[in-house]
């Protein structure tokens, strides 16, 4: 697995990015990418050769995380990789005690590739993104 960004969840898109620059000085980012499918909408942001970050924000009434942002859980909600062997990878999680808490869907975001997200042991979240 090669290390690709940390996944913040945000009410909202503007404020996120707002905070963020006063953290970087010289924050670049992403448009705004809206995934209707998944139901949230996200920006990439990093400054030059630093730690990538994706602001998520609900898009939706159904989105997956408003419950999470309402109740200020999760907030630093993922750690993301490319993986090659993607469905080889999914079934080590699984067979590991990894609780697979989406099912593959191919993201806008990634220009189609699939992600799907699992809980660890340890309770926190990886993202695996088809490579």
């Amino acid at each position: 697995m090669k290390f690709h960004h940390i996944g913040i969840l945000v009410s909202n898109l503007s404020y996120g990015l707002k905070i963020y620059k006063k953290i970087y000085k010289n924050l670049k980012h992403s448009k705004t990418i809206i995934d209707k499918k998944i139901g949230v909408k996200l920006k990439f942001i990093h400054e030059e050769d630093k730690i990538l970050y994706e602001l998520i924000a609900p898009y939706g009434k159904s989105s997956p995380i408003t419950k999470l942002i309402k109740n200020k859980t999760s907030i630093l909600n993922h750690v993301a990789y490319k993986e090659k062997k993607f469905d080889e990878k999914i079934k080590y999680f699984k067979k590991n005690n990894f609780l697979q808490i989406s099912e593959p869907l191919g993201a806008k975001a990634f220009k189609g590739k699939r992600v799907v997200f699992f809980m660890t042991p340890l309770h926190h979240i990886i993202e695996l993104i088809e490579d």
